[in-house]
């Protein structure tokens, strides 16, 4: 749709109103402002702001000219203001009545309906249609779509509100065409970061242009390998083909082809069919795999090693095919070592680059001119300031789509709206808080018991979401499957679109909309966080039982879970049933049946080893070292045996016994008791290294209450309790949080890489943020007399209290103040940059400095004996 400004006086309002109906008549808008253009309304009024807002946001100016339109200063600014905005422009002489006065400008094209209505008006139309094609990049837009996704990718229908790529691009055109005439690696890979927005890319910006581009390419529809990527490709072959439901024999056909070692004839028989059904008999045929990183997951099954050799095979010989897949960057090394499960093919690589800032505000005004949406500028400049963070553009495409839902209805988006999205009590920006805000919403209108909020997060782990390569990731999941209390709950956050429904196989399945809701919604984050540990463990089950069922007859009780395996999977079977599918189950249930099988018949064979032995005793008798040896074989038993009891109570001392009864039992008789020690083993190192889910964990502090809190490069703050996350991480608005103490009223103070601090308590932010002018907040101290002493990025301490700076700042001399303490005589220490220690009191410098030699210093701690121990650069 092209939005049409009608420059026209209000004395022609009869005559505009036949025009503007009749624009709309041919899909175009055209927004009717019925000012008195010659009362002498003065510069400055709200209504000349409208006026020149209505023009920006048009693609064309239409002039209805007469000599009341000539007459009018007003009509003649807004020609004026069109030609400097460089929009077309074309003057229409409409009404009969009267002599319509000279043509405004020589160059200006004068359409005249009066003396040949018909011909002339379609002559606009056609012209006026070109130029909202050209607005859209070429691509007609259908006006019942969302001019702003969301979380959901731009399709190929989404080409003409697609904006903000265009060197990307034509560089990925480039590359694909040189492949085309060159040769060379015939798999592209187009590499970027979750929410880099590779898949629409691929989908709304390059596929659309190559199917227009001539008769060259002959474009595969796009497809995800998702759980059965040979499925999905003969699916997409299918639809390319035109005759979709005919994917079942493509499927057989490829198959066989793979069994047999007849792919490459398969395949150009395939291609064949597919340039005929086109009528495109020298086209280069693209197909386009979407989300390639779901081809590496923990399980790489049969289906995903025949997918690769069919890949292979179409990549090969003068087979007509080429191919682009999106995989996210940290999962390359996995593509790269691929080749032993059969992907052989040459590829390429293509790096995709965040989106530049500078493209931001094409992303909100090109949609929005496109859909005939005013913008106001302020609220541009913010959010594009807003989107330098983590996740900016899946979160600026969902704070877009809910800001054009709840206040778009009058066609004007402005900054005032904007804000409304974010939560400044919890220094969160639209961006920051949409996501989040949209989830929260969903589960308040529902009021949710919770049971159906542990049926919620059962959901969600482990069916849902994947750990891999140290990130969160979604996987479809079947509504069947999923828990039926949450089913309303989940129903709901799809109609939210945080979550996609659809149906396959005859099977509704469910997924995440985009990853950034993994990230971004702090109770969603909370659940993974305190569930990681099962969410890594259920993966391994599923590799478990992969192995035994592939196993043959011979070897499927050595595929069976033993050990620490399970141990755990026993634990979680008592724990979490609803959260293991029937088929784990299975696995676990007869791991334990087998094992407690083994364990009986082991203490069976020890009694008739001592039994046996207590029949030696004539001959032990005569012989003492005989005796001496069955005693120590009794005593190994019994240390066998104290170590099993002693498994779960006490692992520690459960070691200690097994090693004993090692040392005394043969090398069959000690299997037993090895596996004892193995799991005893296993529960002393339960607790490694707690992953925080923060990036880097730059601040880490004990409360008095025993809690632990830790500040991450991420900006957020977590609690923890032995090891375990306890509530959601807290957005601080840092940056990165570099500095954390708690304070003597129990209150925490934080600094951050943006320079500020801010005061919490039970999570909440008190007050405003309090900016130090440091750069970014390195250190910090509370001091005995309750005042805050900061060191900074510029090498000064500063002083506070109640958020108000006291005094001047203090120049270190440090370069930058890493680390700071308070020794208990009251002076104060500070480490820095340059790896020398200063002394302090009162603001005042004391005595030499002090080298240390260890480079920077980051850590200082007074010991109770009065020695300070400085932590440094060098290790």
């Amino acid at each position: 749709m092209a939005r049409v400004f009608l420059s026209h006086s209000s004395r022609d309002n009869a005559s505009a109103g036949r025009m503007k109906a009749w624009l709309e008549q041919q899909g175009f808008e055209a927004p009717f402002l019925d000012f008195d253009k010659h009362a002498g309304i003065p510069p400055g009024a709200d209504w000349e702001k409208t006026l020149y807002g209505e023009i920006e946001q048009s693609q064309a100016l239409l002039i209805l000219q007469s000599t009341n339109w000539s007459a009018s200063k007003w009509c003649f600014a807004e020609f004026t203001q069109a030609r400097a905005l460089g929009k077309p422009i074309f003057q229409v002489i409409e009404s009969a009545d009267g002599d319509p006065g000279p043509t405004t400008a020589a160059n200006l094209q004068v359409l005249d309906l009066r003396i040949e209505r018909e011909a002339g008006l379609e002559q606009l139309r056609k012209q006026l249609a070109a130029i909202a094609l050209s607005a859209q990049g070429g691509f007609s837009w259908d006006g019942t779509r969302v001019p702003y996704p969301g979380l959901l990718t731009f399709e190929e229908e989404d080409a003409p509100i697609y904006f903000g790529r265009d060197e990307e691009i034509r560089h990925l055109i480039e590359r694909l065409t040189a492949r085309r005439t060159l040769g060379g690696g015939r798999l592209l890979v187009l590499l970027g970061a979750s929410g880099s927005g590779k898949s629409s890319l691929l989908r709304a910006g390059v596929l659309p242009r190559l199917r227009r581009s001539g008769r060259g390419w002959l474009v595969v529809p796009p497809f995800r390998p998702q759980s059965r990527p040979c499925q999905e490709l003969a699916r997409a072959l299918a639809l390319a083909a035109g005759r979709g439901s005919g994917w079942r024999e493509l499927h057989r056909s490829l198959l066989e082809g793979d069994q047999t070692g007849t792919l490459p004839a398969v395949l150009a028989e395939i291609a064949g069919d597919l340039r005929m059904a086109a009528k495109l008999n020298e086209a280069q045929i693209l197909l386009s795999i979407d989300q390639g990183e779901e081809l590496f997951g923990a399980l790489v099954t049969e289906d995903v090693q025949r997918f690769f050799r069919i890949l292979t095979a179409a990549m090969g010989g003068d087979l007509p095919f080429l191919a682009v897949m999106t995989l996210r960057s940290e999962f390359l090394g996995r593509l790269q070592a691929a080749e032993k499960d059969g992907l052989t093919a040459r590829f390429e690589e293509v790096s995709l680059a965040p989106m530049a800032m500078a493209q931001i505000p094409a992303i909100i005004k090109g949609p929005a001119r496109v859909a005939g949406l005013e913008v106001e500028e302020a609220f541009v400049q913010q959010a594009a300031a807003d989107a330098e963070t983590e996740d900016a553009l899946p979160l600026l495409a969902f704070a877009l789509r809910e800001l054009n839902e709840r206040f778009g209805g009058d066609r004007h988006l402005s900054l005032a709206d904007y804000q409304a999205l974010g939560d400044a009590q919890a220094a969160l920006s639209p961006l920051e808080n949409a996501v989040r805000r949209r989830a929260d919403e969903v589960l308040a209108a529902m009021q949710p018991s919770e049971q159906q909020k542990k049926a919620l997060r059962d959901a969600f782990v482990p069916a849902m979401v994947r750990f891999e390569q140290g990130n969160y990731v979604r996987r479809p999941a079947r509504w069947d499957a999923l828990p039926p209390e949450a089913q309303p709950l989940l129903q709901h956050l799809v109609n939210a679109r945080l979550l996609i429904s659809r149906e396959e196989e005859g099977h509704r399945l469910l997924e995440v909309a985009h990853e950034a809701l993994l990230r971004k919604w702090p109770l969603l984050r909370g659940w993974l966080d305190e569930d990681r540990e099962f969410l890594i463990g259920s993966q391994q089950l599923e590799q478990d039982l992969q192995d035994w069922q592939k196993a043959g007859e011979q070897e499927r009780a050595a595929a069976l879970l033993s050990g620490l395996k399970l141990q755990r999977a026993k634990a979680w079977l008592a724990e979490r049933p609803q959260q293991l599918s029937e088929e784990l189950r299975g696995l676990v249930q007869a791991s334990r049946s087998y094992a407690e099988a083994q364990e009986q018949k082991e203490r069976r064979d020890r009694r008739l080893v001592i039994g046996g032995l207590s029949g030696l005793t004539a001959l032990a008798v005569a012989g003492g070292g005989l005796a001496w040896w069955r005693e120590g074989l009794a005593q190994a038993a019994q240390y066998a045996t104290t170590a099993e009891i002693l498994l779960n109570a006490d692992p520690l001392l459960s070691m200690v016994y097994a090693l004993a009864a090692v040392g005394g039992l043969s090398q069959e008789e000690a299997f037993p008791t090895s596996q004892t020690l193995a799991l005893a083993t296993g529960l002393n190192n339960q607790i490694g290294s707690i992953p925080t889910g923060q990036g880097g964990v730059r601040s880490l502090i004990e409360l008095r209450n025993g809690e632990l809190i830790s500040g991450g490069v991420d900006g957020s703050l977590r609690r923890w309790r032995g090891g375990k996350p306890l509530g959601a991480a807290i957005s601080t608005g840092h940056g990165a949080v570099f500095s954390l103490i708690e304070r003597q009223n129990g209150e925490l103070i934080s600094g951050g890489k943006d320079g500020t601090l801010r005061r919490w308590r039970d999570g909440k932010q008190l007050g405003e943020k309090i900016n130090t002018g440091h750069g970014q907040v390195l250190s910090l101290v509370e001091l005995k007399n309750g005042e805050l002493i900061s060191g900074g990025k510029d090498g000064s301490l500063r002083r506070w209290r109640d958020g108000k700076q006291l005094g001047e700042k203090i120049n270190t001399g440090l370069g930058q103040v890493l680390s700071l303490v308070e020794l208990k005589n009251g002076e104060l220490i500070c480490g820095g940059k340059d790896g020398s220690l200063r002394r302090w009191r009162d603001g005042k410098g004391m005595g030499a400095v002090v080298p240390t030699g260890q480079g920077e210093i980051y850590r200082l701690i007074e010991l109770k004996n009065g020695e300070l121990i400085s932590g440094g650069e060098d290790g």
